[in-house]
């Protein structure tokens, strides 16, 4: 399988794509500007995320897991020098579900670490990815 996008300059740091139908736009912020869409830092947090995040839920459907409110946070260090990589992230999955279910979620995530979601496993080679559970 073969996937591919076309990424346009605008203007300044500015570029779209469109990414199945999807005009993205994608920017960079200097400190006294504004920006007229996300940087691709933040945009490869979002796609980590939301490759995981749908694991997440779907294995929890199959499971029957009752839960709501579900949400990922990303946090990442970032290298203070060029070319300013990322040196680890850190998943917190946040969901609203009984304790009884902690071990379902983490068996999902895992399943997802491991098997399924293909940005998780792009990156972690080289970038350590951890991640935790918090239960509301």
């Amino acid at each position: 399988m073969e996937l591919g996008i076309n990424l346009k300059w605008k203007s300044n740091l500015t570029f779209t794509a469109n990414v199945d139908g999807h005009e993205v736009i994608v920017d960079s912020q200097k400190e006294d500007e504004l920006s007229n869409g996300p940087s691709p830092k933040k945009l490869l947090m979002v796609s980590l995320a939301g490759c995981t995040a749908m694991d997440v839920v779907s294995i929890l459907n199959k499971m029957r897991v009752n839960f709501t409110n579900f949400s990922v946070n990303v946090i990442a260090q970032v290298a203070d020098d060029h070319p300013k990589k990322y040196q680890n992230i850190l998943l917190e999955y946040i969901l609203d579900t009984s304790p009884d279910n902690l071990e379902k979620v983490q068996k999902a995530i895992e399943l997802s670490k491991d098997r399924y979601c293909g940005i998780w496993n792009t990156l972690a080679p080289s970038l350590p990815i951890l991640y935790k559970v918090t239960l509301i």
